[in-house]
Order: structure tokens, then sequence, then C-alpha cells
């Protein structure tokens, strides 16, 4: 049994060593502009334009998570634009819409540099886009804003207590089912 607990805390230890994804998030919040003649953000136009921004969240939100935006991005990031890639690159992307005119976006990967460009690429590509489009046929006065600059990049790290607790608990789980295993076929073999 002692064996078998420290075997699970090697293996703990190991795990807590092994490298871990970093994330990148960063918020957005989209407004739109009360026009000049009316500054009142009670009047009719101050309504509608907050209920526009509110609508426009969604359409936000659905381009960030796009896979024409998602390509456009690796693509200036010189990665190969295949199936596989798009595949993996989507899964480690995640927008949520926090509130009625904000987006939190997290991008996950393996170093911090890489998912700190390509948040920041997909935000870019995100708001040429859109805002090229509401240039030409949309509303000009919807403005999509990062709410600080930098987005915040931190590395996913379980404590050591944890890892070795969890490895010591599948060690003995193991443990357990070999000799539950080893008494059945001691007890059918007879």
């Amino acid at each position: 049994m002692t064996i078998t607990v420290t075997i699970g805390m090697l293996l703990g230890l190991l795990f807590f060593y092994i490298p871990k994804k970093y994330y990148t998030t960063g918020s957005l919040y989209i407004t739109r502009k009360v026009s000049t003649n009316e500054a009142s953000y009670y009047s009719y136009d101050g309504y509608y334009s907050q209920q526009v921004a509110l609508s426009y969240t969604n359409t936000v939100l659905a381009t960030l998570e796009s896979k024409d935006i998602l390509s456009k991005s690796l693509n200036s990031m010189a990665i190969d634009i295949n199936d596989k890639n798009l595949r993996k690159y989507k899964n480690n992307i995640e927008g949520k819409k926090e509130g009625p005119q904000m987006i939190t976006f997290t991008v996950k990967g393996n170093t911090k540099e890489n998912t700190e460009m390509l948040w920041n690429n997909l935000i870019k590509e995100t708001t040429e886009k859109l805002n090229l489009i509401n240039a030409d046929s949309g509303d000009k006065n919807i403005s999509i804003n990062k709410l600080v600059e930098k987005p915040v990049t931190v590395q996913l790290h379980y404590p050591l207590y944890i890892c070795l607790i969890f490895g010591s608990l599948i060690m003995l789980f193991i443990n357990f089912m070999f000799l539950t295993f080893k008494t059945y076929l001691k007890e059918n073999t007879k």
C-alpha cells in the first residue's frame, strides 16, 4: 500500500511538471454613438442606439468565432490553412457574452507568444472586417472597443498538493482494481 501511494505521488509530481496551456483573455465593448443632434441617452435615438449595440454584440461574437476570421488570422501568422489546423485552433478559442454589450474572448495555446498573437490577430481581423462592412452598407456609428489594450495571459497551473493527492488516489484505485481482478480470477479458476 505504501509503495502504491509513493508511486502515485511520483506520478502526481510528474503531472505537476508537465507543461500547461496558456490562456489569453480580453474583453470587447460594443457601442453605437448617439446622433449629435440628440445627445440625451433617454431620447428615441439614445434608446435605439443602445438596442442596436445589444443586438450587434451577437454579430461580433459570431464573427470572432467564425472560420473565415480564424483562417485569415492563421494565414497572417504563417500557419497552413487546412482542416486539421482549423479544427485545432477552433477548439482553442471561446467567446462568451458577459453582458448586454460586452464579450470576453479567450484563446488557449501551448506558448504565451502564440496565444497572444492569435488573440490580437482575431480581434484585429474581426474589427477591421466589421468596420469595413459597416462603412459600406451598415451602421457607421457602431464601434467595437477593447476594454484594455493588452489582454491578460496566464498559464494554467494546478497546485502541487492536488497533483500529489490525485496521483495517489489514481494509483490506489488501480491497485484496488488489480487486487479485485486477481481475487476474482483465483476464485473462478478453482
